[in-house]
């Protein structure tokens, strides 16, 4: 157990922010989202600075809010919107923790920066990196809400195989039209990217018996799945599944990865279902696909273009049901948990650790 801060303001060795100057280290974070449950406040900047800082002691509230006082005195902790940035504190800033950032104003006033940290997975719109000094971190909160994408692939595979799609859209035509099926034990699902999303998917896949397969750039074995390959195996393995979940990040290798000859791979009457980016699939090949009847459906949740404009063709697809990228997202405490891996690599970064939930500049993820 990590002992408590006393009382006289002595750094344990787990966090120091104490510069060689002996300033405080500055800790900027910046606010681009208007709506609650998305925002930083400074006190939870605070809260899980001092739950890093205690590590096992975390529960401990009285260790909590001694450990609050200490990382008020070691760090300068800045938070502001992002339409009125502090300039001065961002330019003296060591760690920088955003749900989305201004690429041109980091380039231009963040010298000092050590860690970038993304509180949402997707990097992706920051590339490329060339705007981050090649001795600083750049970390992302990918797999803080993997549980609720099982939860929504779970979701989706039940209703895409029970038929409901097409039930719904009977009902809007009054008309009775029953869809019989199976049940969706022993039927094979291959989901493309193993890492949190896909694991997460795979496990709750396993859970209602069906045989899931992966495919990823290692093809590295991963728990929950019973196999997994390289993307090399993907057009082989296409025409086996019965659900195809893309749960891949976006980068230049998976940027219309499903076109219209790997969809027409697929097995007929296949589903597929995407909670990975939108540009991964080729939306005007999908709807040609789930139009001719060669998929039986699809469930998307993520876009080309978010939010997903009123005139797209997608929103009167035949077979396919839209969510407005929601897979991952939590009414609240998505901002604690993205916080918390960043205080975790602030402590880390001070340690001369290994950060956690680094993004791999080459591979773009």
């Amino acid at each position: 157990m990590i002992a408590r801060p006393d009382s006289k303001g002595d750094a344990p060795e787990r966090m120091s922010g104490s510069t060689a100057a002996g300033t405080r280290a500055v800790i900027y974070a910046e606010n681009v989202d208007r709506r609650p449950a998305y925002r930083l406040e400074r006190d939870q900047v605070v809260s899980a600075l001092a739950k890093a800082w205690l590590g096992d002691a975390a529960h401990d509230e009285a260790a909590v809010a001694d450990a609050k006082g200490m990382v008020e005195r070691t760090f300068e902790i800045v938070v502001c919107d992002g339409d009125a940035p502090d300039l001065d504190a961002l330019s003296r800033a060591r760690y920088v923790a955003a749900l989305r950032f201004d690429v041109s104003r980091l380039r231009e006033h963040a010298g000092a920066v050590e860690m970038v940290h993304c509180l949402n997975a997707g990097v992706e719109r920051y590339a490329p990196f060339d705007w981050l000094p090649a001795e600083a971190w750049l970390t992302n909160s990918s797999g803080i809400h993997a549980h609720r994408v099982g939860e929504y692939v779970t979701m989706a595979v039940l209703m895409l195989h029970q038929g409901m799609h097409r039930m719904w859209a009977a009902q809007r035509d009054h008309r009775w039209a029953p869809v019989w099926t199976h049940p969706v034990a022993g039927r094979r699902a291959l989901i493309v990217g193993t890492g949190g999303l896909g694991q997460a998917a795979a496990i709750a896949l396993s859970r209602l018996g069906l045989t899931v397969d992966g495919v990823s750039r290692s093809g590295r074995a991963v728990a929950g799945f019973d196999t997994v390959d390289t993307v090399a195996s993907l057009d082989a393995r296409l025409p086996t599944a019965d659900f195809v979940v893309v749960a891949c990040p976006l980068t230049a290798e998976t940027r219309g990865l499903f076109g219209r000859e790997r969809l027409a791979r697929c097995k007929a009457g296949a589903s597929l279902i995407n909670v990975g980016r939108g540009p991964i699939v080729d939306s005007d090949a999908l709807i040609e696909a789930l139009a001719s009847g060669h998929l039986n459906g699809a469930m998307l949740d993520v876009f080309d273009a978010e939010p997903l404009a009123s005139d797209s063709p997608l929103w009167d697809c035949p077979n396919a049901v839209l969510t407005p990228h929601i897979s991952c997202d939590v009414p609240d405490g998505y901002v604690e948990l993205g916080l918390a891996v960043f205080a975790e690599n602030v402590a880390r970064r001070q340690r001369g650790e290994d950060p956690i939930n680094i993004v791999d500049r080459q591979l773009g993820y």
